[in-house]
């Protein structure tokens, strides 16, 4: 191999972990993004049935005070359409850390695979450069032997 290749491949290299890093780094903000929504979401799951409680005890007390039923029953529907788009969120999310986990997954294959080549390249380059050290060597010793009449 050539000591261009080597460089090519050197900077393949870099170039590949490069990516990696960043597909790296779009993961994990994915992964953290997801999470956020799972809690915002569960949070809102709370205070739903928080307030389906509310109206419960109401509904079995003594005294029925039907504007505080009404109020806890638009309450309810506002904490259930927010509760709908913090589903979206999270299924929005959950797609979103899919697709960064295959793009890092696909970097770091190519990573490896670069990472592969490269150590082949480098151990043939080594070799070669041990082979022709050893020819050089061999060739001097034949000619001292020449010079020297043996």
């Amino acid at each position: 191999m050539s000591e261009a290749t080597l460089k090519g491949l050197s900077s393949l290299l870099r170039w590949r972990e490069f990516r990696e890093s960043g597909t790296a780094s779009e993961y994990r903000q994915a992964r953290a993004d997801t999470a956020r929504a799972q809690d915002a979401l569960a949070k809102a799951q709370k205070s739903l049935d928080y307030l389906q409680a509310r109206r419960g005890d109401l509904l079995r007390g003594e005294r029925l005070d039907i504007a505080i039923i009404e109020l806890l029953a638009q309450l309810e529907t506002n904490t259930a359409d927010v509760l709908d788009e913090h589903c979206l969120t999270v299924e929005a999310a959950q797609v979103h850390e899919m697709q960064c986990r295959s793009t890092h997954l696909e970097a770091r294959a190519q990573t490896r695979a670069v990472q592969a080549r490269h150590g082949r390249v480098l151990v043939a380059e080594q070799e070669r450069t041990d082979k022709l050290t050893f020819d050089r060597m061999a060739d001097l010793l034949a000619s001292a032997r020449r010079l020297s009449g043996d």
